[in-house]
């Protein structure tokens, strides 16, 4: 589970049509660069994003969140001819040991985005077990 760093200042600056436009595509692009031939990412409500991996261990899966972390953040995007840092937050949970459906895992990984966010941003929390 991924989401935008200050999505909300982003919003605010630019206004949320412009950055859905803009920003959010490119970042999509990323992330289905990054997803070829692994698996899917999938957009989830505004600035969020799901993506899956079948076939990986938390811990690959894990590894990999940490390299789109990076190449979103090394990154420049453009927003109305403007270049634009962006830092993403990532959780990391995997089937069956977060959960027995993809709800339940998607929920933990939220979770866990959540707690990636309050230890500073810009990092990936991994479920322990």
């Amino acid at each position: 589970f991924l989401d935008i760093d200050g999505s909300k200042k982003l919003n605010s600056k630019f206004t949320e049509s412009v950055v859905d436009k803009t920003l959010l595509p490119d970042l999509q692009g990323i992330i289905d660069r990054l997803c070829m031939h692994r698996g899917a990412g999938y957009r989830h409500g505004g600035e969020e994003f799901v993506i899956l991996l079948p076939n990986c261990s938390v811990q690959e899966t894990a590894t990999f969140a940490e390299k789109v972390r990076r190449q979103i953040s090394d990154n420049d995007f453009c927003v109305e001819q403007m270049q634009v840092q962006v830092t993403v937050s990532v959780g990391v949970a995997g089937w069956p040991l977060q959960g027995d459906t993809l709800t339940a895992v998607v929920e933990k990984a939220n979770e866990l985005e959540h707690t990636a966010k309050e230890l500073g941003k810009n990092r990936v929390s991994i479920a322990i077990s």
